[in-house]
């Protein structure tokens, strides 16, 4: 097989990464590393294809395969610590991203990243608002940039004004993301706006209906007693994780690398954890200078 079958394989497996079909993107990430064991684009991704299959164990090994072939490439690296995090070794996942960012400072994605790490750790919340500042600096026009900002903002400090702020940024860059819109509504939640957090879980779910979301706003309510005023979306997305239409997306779900979210009255909630795409950074996104 010539490199650029290889190639015309690979950008198969990654269209099945698209559709979120993980198990058939398995199997032809597998056929492509026969051919080509270091091929970089097809390691990187089939860290993202396990970790979505719940192997975050695997998609480590991967990872260190992936850091050996190439280690000057700061993706391995990076999708090391994802792993690591999905496992809950948010301390072991620091110094992979730190690494990474010695290879190229200028990632936005990756000071990102290690704010999502610092979000998480006792006393380290002003690093992480400082990291999460350095991806928006450095990408102004990345929501998502902006919506890690909000978290570091909400779960380190629970700022919810603050956090707040910077969710809004993020929509106003992708104002059809409701996964932004659902976190909106947990900063919203903890400075009491009930009335504002329910139209945020609504108009979030109307836009992004994933299982993982629809568990969120469920577990959300039930910690909050279920008041009044959320007895009709309680209702529903209870009876979507029954019923799970196709309109449900089936995202999985894991306790142990969810992140914890502060709501008023001293009360958290875990929300899903959030997914990237590591070939997506090293394409698109990386400093011209490491280009």
């Amino acid at each position: 097989m010539t490199s650029e079958e290889n190639n015309a394989r690979y950008g198969r497996a990654d269209h099945l990464c698209e559709l979120g079909r993980w198990t058939d993107a398995e199997h032809a990430l597998g056929i492509v590393l026969a051919a080509d064991p270091d091929h970089p684009q097809a390691l990187a991704r089939l860290t993202e294809v396990l970790e979505n299959l719940d192997r975050p164990e695997e998609a480590a090994e991967v990872a260190q395969r992936l850091i050996e072939a190439h280690p000057e490439d700061p993706t391995g690296y990076l999708a090391l610590a994802e792993a690591l995090v999905r496992q809950g070794e948010r301390v072991q996942a620091e110094p992979h991203v730190r690494f990474a960012l010695e290879l190229d400072p200028g990632a936005a994605i990756a000071w990102q990243q290690l704010a999502e790490v610092l979000t998480h750790l006792s006393e380290r919340g002003d690093e992480a608002v400082a990291a999460a500042c350095r991806s928006v600096t450095l990408a102004p026009e990345d929501a998502e940039m902006h919506a890690t900002l909000g978290d570091a903002l909400l779960v380190a400090f629970g700022d919810g004004p603050a956090a707040e702020a910077a969710y809004l940024t993020a929509l106003g860059l992708a104002p059809e993301d409701g996964g932004i819109r659902l976190r909106l509504g947990l900063a919203r939640l903890q400075v009491g706006r009930l009335d504002d957090a329910r139209n945020d879980f609504f108009e979030g779910l109307r836009r992004e209906a994933s299982l993982r979301h629809v568990s969120t706003v469920a577990m959300t309510l039930r910690l909050l007693g279920v008041p009044d005023r959320y007895a009709e979306l309680y209702a529903s997305v209870c009876a979507a994780m029954v019923s799970r239409p196709p309109w449900i997306a089936p995202i999985r779900r894991s306790s142990r690398t969810s992140s914890t979210w502060p709501l008023s009255g001293g009360t958290t909630v875990r929300g899903p954890p959030r997914w990237r795409c590591w070939n997506c950074w090293s394409t698109r996104t990386r400093t011209p200078s490491r280009a």
